[in-house]
């Protein structure tokens, strides 16, 4: 079994079987302290819609001409950046949209709010899967895209300046669409900055046996792969068991990466939570797990389970969030 890098992407393939047309987004109202919500919630009350954002806490924003689904989220200053792209499968278009505060559209930045980057049509392509705002304000996006040929994906990472321009001084044009791992089948699900300015991303890609691991990359300020890392600025991790794809990322504050997934257990039987830390230079860390990996599942030979995000608290212990499933067999959050 050798998964395209969407096979483990849960959240397109909701918004697809939805049939889900715009990006959309919710705040819900907050406070520094917890307080008893009387039933039926007032407006205003904690943990409701916020209703000085959007039309009572939601703003749906239409793409001429394309389903569309939001994947990723970032702040950029008081600002809100959303990511996504078209529901359709192989429309690899990356599309971004920014919102003031109020939930408006922020007509400075793109098009009235709205930016569209075009790539070509390749099966396996999906589009922005997350976004990143460096400290300059400097927007990175990354997701899946076509490497010039009808079938062949990779890691596409895409930089743009405070106002929704392409930032021409990454990669020449602004984009960066990399081969990762072996077959021309890997793409893009998280990223994150460094502190020194050097972009991280991971995701899925295949090894040189054909299996699917997970996959790190890490680029120089000016878009190229850094050296340093990993083995030509790339790194493989096969998780023993079965097949495997990195969906989150996080920074250790001592600079080390955690990246988590969803892993095939021991025997190809069921999905768990997996969890690799790589060092500073992107190998794996023997300090961490079984040789700097780690697995679990709440419940043995689960047949659905798999981590999608990933947070490291301030005391350095690292959470970890996912799907899993009760003993009886049905998915659960946790």
């Amino acid at each position: 079994m050798t998964p395209t890098a969407t096979t483990w992407s849960p959240v397109r393939k909701t918004l697809a079987a939805a049939g889900l047309s715009a990006l959309a987004l919710l705040t819900a109202a907050a406070a520094a302290t917890a307080a008893p919500v009387p039933a039926p919630h007032p407006p205003g009350a904690l943990g409701t819609l916020d209703p000085g954002f959007g039309t009572g806490g939601t703003v749906v924003t239409r793409f001429p001409d394309i389903a569309a689904g939001a994947s990723g989220i970032a702040l950029q200053g008081d600002a809100i950046i959303a990511v996504g792209g078209a529901l359709q499968d192989g429309n690899a278009d990356f599309l971004l949209a920014r919102y003031r505060a109020d939930g408006g559209l922020d007509r400075a930045f793109g098009a009235g709010g709205q930016v569209v980057t075009p790539f070509n049509l390749v099966q396996g392509a999906g589009g922005a899967e997350a976004v990143a705002v460096q400290k300059d304000r400097r927007i990175v996006v990354v997701g899946t895209a076509g490497l010039g040929t009808d079938t062949e994906i990779g890691f596409a990472v895409v930089r743009y300046r405070p106002d929704g321009r392409l930032d021409r001084s990454f990669g020449g044009d602004g984009v960066v669409v990399s081969p990762v791992g072996a077959g021309g089948d890997a793409g893009a699900s998280d990223v994150v900055v460094q502190p020194d300015g050097r972009i991280v991303v991971v995701g899925g890609a295949n090894d040189a046996s054909g299996d699917a691991v997970f996959a790190a990359a890490r680029y120089l300020k000016d878009g190229t792969p850094d050296p340093d890392f990993g083995t030509g600025g790339t790194t493989l991790v096969h998780i023993p068991g079965g097949d495997a794809m990195a969906t989150a990322v996080t920074l250790q504050p001592d600079g080390k990466i955690i990246l988590a997934g969803t892993a095939i257990g021991e025997g190809n039987v069921g999905q768990q939570f997996g969890l690799v830390r790589l060092t500073t230079g992107g190998q794996l860390d023997p300090t961490f797990g079984d040789a700097g990996i780690v697995v679990a599942q709440n419940v043995p030979s689960q047949g659905k389970g798999g981590a999608a995000a990933v947070a490291v608290d301030t005391t350095g212990r690292i959470v970890v969030a996912g799907l899993g499933q009760t003993p009886a067999g049905q998915g659960r959050s946790g």
